[in-house]
């Protein structure tokens, strides 16, 4: 989860597409995340939200219960769904990112393969 916090802001660079790869600013590390602009439920008006496929591993981290609790992340089904904090199957999680006063730089895409 490290890698897609540090690329997050990287969903409002001008590279960025609509449910497309997360760009990132090191281009060796490509988060498996991808972003949505808008239409997912919880996320504000004008911020966007990075998806990942949570593994069980990552949910059991406590630093990511700890993230989930305290907001701007909300977990989904495979519908999109919104789920409570407390669900037991999760599809996906969506890390809610705000708009950054000054365009991301740097924001590699990834090739796609």
């Amino acid at each position: 989860m490290e890698a897609i916090e540090a690329a997050a802001e990287c969903a409002f660079a001008p590279n960025a597409r609509h449910l497309g790869p997360l760009p990132a600013r090191l281009v060796w590390s490509r988060p498996a995340a991808v972003v949505i602009f808008s239409g997912l439920d919880g996320v504000p008006e004008g911020e966007r939200a990075v998806l990942i496929r949570p593994t069980r591993e990552l949910l059991a981290r406590h630093v990511v219960r700890e993230r989930i609790k305290a907001g701007r992340v909300s977990l989904h089904d495979h519908d999109l769904n919104t789920l409570p904090e407390t669900a037991q199957e999760i599809a996906f999680m969506a890390l809610h990112i705000a708009r950054p006063e000054t365009p991301p730089e740097g924001c590699v895409t990834p090739a796609l393969n």
